[in-house]
C-alpha cells in the first residue's frame, strides 16, 4: 500500500476509506436518510479530486480522527459502526470483485467490533463473498442469537459454498425460533436433499407446504426426495402438484418424466420429457432422458435421434463457451 497523504496516487481502498470516514463527519450524522447518504457518497466518489482527498486526509490526521503508520490506516473505534452503513450502500452500487478486495481489510476490523452487521453480510453474499458473509452472520449471532432472519442468511451462505451440514444446523435453528418460516423449511429440505437425507428432506418440504400449499418449489423438490427413496408413486404425485401450480416450468416436467421412468412408465415419461422440450428446446437433460425412455421402450431409432440432439446441443454450448472467452 502506498503511503498518504502527500501522494498523488490513491488506491480504491483509500478512496473508499475516506468515504466511510466522511459519513461520520456530516452534520446529518445522527438521522441521515439512506437516500441522502447514497447521493452524498456517490457525489464524493465520482467528483473528489486527488487534491480534495489529500486535504481531507490532512484534516482527519490533524484532528486525530485517523492515524497512519507505515501506510496502514487506523480509524477511531467509535467511528466504525457508521462506516459499516455507508459500506453497505457502496456495495449495493459497486458489488464487484475489485470493490470486495478493496474493502476486505476494512471489513476485517469492522466484523470484529461491529454490531447489527447482518445486512452487511447479506450484501457481501450478494456480491459473491460468502465466506466473508458467514463471518458477519456469525458475529451478529453473538449479540442476537435469536434472529431467525440472520440464521436463515447464515444457512444460505453455507449452502452457497456447499457446506450443507453447517447450512442444516442454521436452518434448523431458524425454524426452531420461528416455526412458520416457509423459506427456512424449504431451504432445510434442499440441504437435506443435497446430503441424501431423504426422510428429513421430505419432512422439511411437507412443513413448508403446510404453511404454503402453493409452494411450487417445495412440491417439486418433495418429488425429488421421494424419487431418492425410489418412492415413485409419491414422487409423481408431488411433481403433478407442482405442475398444477406452474405448468410452464420445464424442470417440473423433466422431474415428472424421470419419476415415471423410474417406475418403468415409459409412455408417460416420454410425454413429460416432450412437454419439457416444448417449453425449452435447448434442455439437453430432457433430450437425454427422452432418449433413455425411448431406449426403455426399445424404440432405438427414436432413442438415437434424441441422444444425437443432446450431443448437438452440448457441442453448440461448448463452442459458445470457447468463442465467448
Amino acid at each position: 500500500m502506498r503511503n498518504f497523504p502527500g501522494n498523488n496516487q490513491f488506491l480504491p481502498e483509500q478512496i473508499l476509506t475516506v468515504l466511510l470516514i466522511l459519513s461520520t463527519l456530516s452534520k446529518y450524522e445522527t438521522n441521515m436518510e439512506k437516500q441522502f447518504i447514497i447521493d452524498y457518497g456517490m457525489h464524493y466518489f465520482d467528483h473528489l479530486t486527488k487534491q480534495d482527498l489529500e486535504n481531507i486526509l490532512q484534516l482527519l490526521l490533524q484532528n486525530k480522527e485517523i492515524s497512519i503508520s507505515s501506510g496502514q490506516l487506523t480509524v477511531r473505534f467509535e467511528y466504525r459502526i457508521p462506516h459499516i452503513k455507508l459500506a453497505e450502500i457502496l456495495l449495493d452500487y459497486y458489488a464487484d470483485e475489485e470493490i470486495i478486495r478493496s474493502l476486505e481489510k476494512i471489513f476485517d476490523n469492522y466484523i470484529e467490533f461491529g454490531k447489527n452487521i447482518s445486512h452487511l453480510g447479506y450484501n457481501l453474499g450478494m456480491a459473491g463473498d460468502h465466506k466473508k458473509a458467514i463471518l458477519c452472520f456469525k458475529k451478529e449471532m453473538e449479540s442476537n442469537p435469536k434472529n431467525a432472519n440472520n440464521l436463515e442468511s447464515l444457512g444460505l451462505a453455507h449452502a452457497y459454498i456447499l457446506q450443507y451440514d453447517e447450512a442444516i444446523e442454521a436452518f434448523k435453528k431458524a425454524v426452531e425460533i420461528e416455526t412458520n418460516r416457509v423459506h427456512s423449511w424449504y431451504c432445510l429440505g434442499l440441504s437435506y436433499n443435497k446430503k441424501s437425507y431423504y426422510d428429513e428432506a421430505i419432512e422439511a418440504f411437507k412443513k413448508a407446504i403446510k404453511i404454503d400449499s402453493n409452494h411450487f418449489y417445495a412440491w417439486d423438490n418433495l418429488g425429488l426426495a421421494h424419487s431418492g427413496k425410489a418412492q415413485y408413486d409419491k414422487a409423481i404425485e408431488a411433481h403433478k402438484k407442482a405442475i398444477n401450480i406452474k405448468s410452464n416450468h420445464n424442470n417440473a416436467w423433466l422431474n415428472l418424466g424421470t419419476a415415471n421412468s423410474g417406475k418403468g412408465q415409459y409412455d408417460e415419461a416420454i410425454e413429460a420429457f416432450k412437454k419439457a422440450i416444448s417449453i425449452d428446446q435447448n434442455d439437453d437433460d430432457a433430450w437425454y432422458n427422452l432418449g433413455l425412455a425411448y431406449d426403455g421402450k426399445e424404440q432405438y431409432d427414436e432413442a438415437i435421434e434424441a441422444l444425437k440432439k443432446r450431443l448437438r446441443l452440448n457441442r453448440t454450448k461448448s463452442m459458445h463457451g470457447i468463442t465467448s472467452v
